[in-house]
């Protein structure tokens, strides 16, 4: 489980980095809200119909109730297509002023003007469709217009006249009505406007921004959204295409109707003289003919005919399965081994016989498992079942013999039957005739009549069976983009992009970020930190000073070099504060510049080594501080390498040192200057600056091949610049490692908490 100094440390930087995060965030931000500024915005707005259901309403009606249909999904969806057909839509275009579209063109995007354009345009034979026309107002006389955002090949033409442009001929009026509702109104401005084609305009602006469906599967409510640059006019096409719709379907039920009437009154035509005629000849025949009424006479003799065929019908089935009975039992060798059609042979007596013959087989079997054929048990069976066959035999013959003479009589009586209708007369038969044409013609007139009354009243009705739910209202906000899921976003981005940025740049850095760092990639002994302040911090210096008493470093004439790899390290900066803390503790100390390329034309360390000057004036001329001395490095022709290693320079600074307890060298950086390893190799303790976050580990490699090269005496490190909220030794982080007196109020702590993990 991670303790809460880790914790601590891997957040450090990114609290650290908080103000770069934050500038990320609000730039992102401001992107975001640029790109809201300057996105073309659409607008969504929806409407929903409520289609007829056949259960309830005018629909009902028989004549049209298989025309509206809308209790399934089949036909919902139909009715879906419907409304993004191509011909609804056209009729809708046909009736809004969308022929031409307005604009008003800015540096960045172009914004719609929908019924806020300060002009109106006409045209003649548009020769250019579908493409942007920009028009520059000069003043509230004249205008320039041209195909070219930047105005080549312009036209320049006067309000309220005709011009000719690209072979179209336009002509160009303000909108006086617009002008004056708006205050202020700066109308010279350039603008833009659309000679729409409609084939196009549906493809490309309609089409793919309608979406029809239905609310559910099985409710006949249908939603409808579109989607367009102007709310007021996306809400003015929705309204209109749910109008047209309804319309249509008034119009068309009104056309079915009508058309159902007229192909009914030619039937009724041709029918009502059919049945004339019939009603004329039938009247004509009983007058002629002096017919009286025999069909209930006629019916029943008829009804009777019927019952005997099916007797006879009946009776022959029976005969047929007697006789294949009767042969099967004449020619089986053993009858009922098997299982005969018994159908017409079921009375209970032979039933009975049946079930007793199966039962003396049965017996049969049980006997010749233990006796032979001809033991007397079975001889005694085999008669038995013999009586019992014979008897069968002739019961089956004598049921044949019967049904054959029933089935003769019930012929012959129908023979006698039926030559009763030999004797009726021909024109009875022409009567039924008649009378059936006459009241077929009767039923038929009698339909198409009551049929034409109900598409009368549904062609009179002119009302619709559909119903619109909601009307479609402009949008009060854009649907797209989204100002504040937008912003939002970009803020998210912003914030986890610069965040990772941090991650990134923390952990893929070779340089050390604090104590343990740095002794992961080091094996020279770490002195201390100095820790990243606003203000001069003796206090990390004193720690120093006493780390080298305690470490027993410190002795008499000691001398102790401060270098670094590169320039910038702050080892000038530790020099100095490592010699005041010193001085502080009561050594007499002196601080060496050694960078003599850095200095202005002066005396100093140059002038005591080239023997201008000697030790006591070099001392006497030196720079007096509260706790320290101060020597310049001087200037000088001689170069640095030729001056330091002369012979008798070790034996100079031997002399100088024998005048103070500790003298410390504030070296040049290691990689510029050369002669910074002479001071090293000559010190007796060597201080090498690393800087957090900065100094990379080839920098670091580079002290411990130097103290191999020219074997270095007592090689300590320094991390330098390392964060505020660290304590004394650099192991510990937090802002409670201090004596300090906590501040009252949650601003004052807040605003220590901001000072010592994010300002430092």
């Amino acid at each position: 489980m991670f303790s809460n100094q880790h914790i601590k440390k891997t957040l450090l930087p990114f609290l650290k980095a908080l103000p770069f995060i934050a500038s990320c965030t609000a730039i992102c931000i401001f992107l975001g809200a640029k790109y809201v500024l300057y996105t073309e915005s659409t607008f969504e707005t929806s409407a929903k119909i409520k289609l007829d259901d056949i259960n309830t309403g005018a629909s009902s009606a028989n004549l049209f109730k298989n025309f509206d249909v809308f209790s399934n999904t089949n036909k919902i969806a139909a009715e879906v297509e419907v409304l993004k057909s191509r011909v609804l839509i056209e009729q809708v275009l046909d009736s809004l002023d969308f022929q031409v579209s307005y604009y008003r063109v800015g540096r960045i995007k172009k914004t719609e003007m929908y019924e806020q354009s300060p002009f109106q345009v006409q045209y003649k034979n548009a020769a250019f469709t579908g493409k942007m026309v920009y028009l520059k107002i000069l003043d509230t006389l004249g205008f320039e217009i041209s195909l070219s955002e930047d105005f080549e090949n312009i036209e320049r033409g006067r309000f309220k006249e005709w011009v000719e442009f690209e072979g179209t001929e336009l002509k160009i009026e303000l909108n006086k009505e617009v002008i004056a509702s708006k205050k202020s109104f700066h109308l010279i401005d350039t603008y833009g406007f659309v000679i729409e084609d409609q084939h196009s305009y549906i493809e490309q602006k309609v089409i793919p921004y309608l979406d029809v469906y239905p609310t559910k599967d099985d409710v006949a409510v249908i939603n409808l959204t579109y989607t367009g640059t102007n709310a007021k006019k996306a809400a003015k096409f929705l309204n209109k295409l749910t109008k047209v719709y309804v319309e249509d379907y008034v119009r068309h039920k009104i056309h079915t109707a009508e058309k159902t009437v007229e192909f009914i009154d030619n039937q009724l035509d041709q029918i009502g003289k059919e049945l004339t005629k019939s009603e004329a000849k039938l009247e004509g025949y009983r007058l002629d003919e002096r017919i009286i009424n025999t069909r209930q006479e006629t019916e029943t003799d008829l009804r009777k005919i019927a019952q005997q065929k099916i007797q006879l019908a009946n009776l022959k089935m029976n005969l047929s399965a007697i006789d294949s009975l009767h042969a099967y039992m004449q020619t089986a060798k053993n009858p009922l081994d098997l299982a005969p059609n018994f159908e017409a042979f079921n009375d209970l007596l032979s039933t009975e016989i049946i079930k007793k013959i199966k039962a003396l087989k049965a017996e049969k079997k049980d006997l010749l498992i233990k006796y032979t054929d001809q033991n007397e048990k079975v001889t005694v069976i085999d008669d038995k079942l013999k009586d019992l066959t014979d008897y069968l035999k002739e019961s089956i013959q004598n049921t044949r013999k019967n049904l054959q003479t029933k089935y003769n009589n019930i012929e012959q009586s129908i023979t006698e039957a039926q030559r009763i209708f030999d004797y009726l007369p021909t024109k009875e038969r022409n009567m039924i005739i008649l009378e059936r044409d006459f009241r077929l013609n009767e039923k038929i007139f009698s339909f198409l009549t009551e049929k034409r009354t109900e598409a009368s009243i549904a062609a009179a009705a002119n009302i619709s069976f559909h119903r619109i739910l909601k009307d479609a209202k402009p949008a009060k906000n854009p649907s797209s983009p989204k100002k504040l899921i937008t912003i939002v976003l970009c803020a998210f981005i912003g914030f986890v992009g610069s965040s990772l940025l941090v991650f990134l740049y923390n952990h893929l850095s070779s340089a050390p970020a604090d104590l343990q760092d740095l002794e992961k990639n080091t094996n020279l002994p770490i002195l201390g930190v100095v820790k990243k302040q606003h203000k001069t911090n003796n206090q990390d210096f004193d720690v120093l000073a006493a780390e080298l008493i305690q470490s027993k470093l410190i002795n008499s004439n000691c001398s102790v070099a401060i270098s670094s790899a590169l320039k910038a390290e702050g080892r000038s900066y530790i020099a100095q504060g490592l010699a005041r803390s010193l001085g502080n503790l009561g050594f007499k100390t002196l601080l060496v510049r050694t960078n003599i390329e850095k200095q202005i034309s002066q005396k100093g360390l140059a002038s005591y080594l080239e023997q201008e000057i000697s030790c006591l004036t070099l001392i006497e001329q030196a720079i007096k501080h509260d706790h320290y001395t101060e020597i310049k490095a001087g200037s000088t022709n001689t170069s640095a390498i030729a001056l330091f290693f002369a012979q008798n320079t070790p034996k100079k600074l031997k002399t100088l040192q024998t005048h103070y307890d500790i003298v410390i060298y504030d070296l040049p950086a290691i990689t510029i200057a050369k002669e910074s390893t002479f001071f090293m190799q000559h010190a007796h303790i060597n201080l090498y600056t690393i800087v957090s976050k900065k100094t990379s580990k080839e920098f670091i490699e580079l002290a411990e091949e130097l103290q191999a090269k020219y074997e270095l005496k007592n090689m300590h490190m320094i991390l330098n610049k390392v964060h505020s909220a660290s304590n004394y030794s650099g192991k510990f982080t937090g802002s409670g490692f201090n004596y300090s007196n906590k501040p009252l109020g949650i601003c004052k702590k807040a605003l220590k908490y901001f000072k010592t993990y994010v300002s430092s």
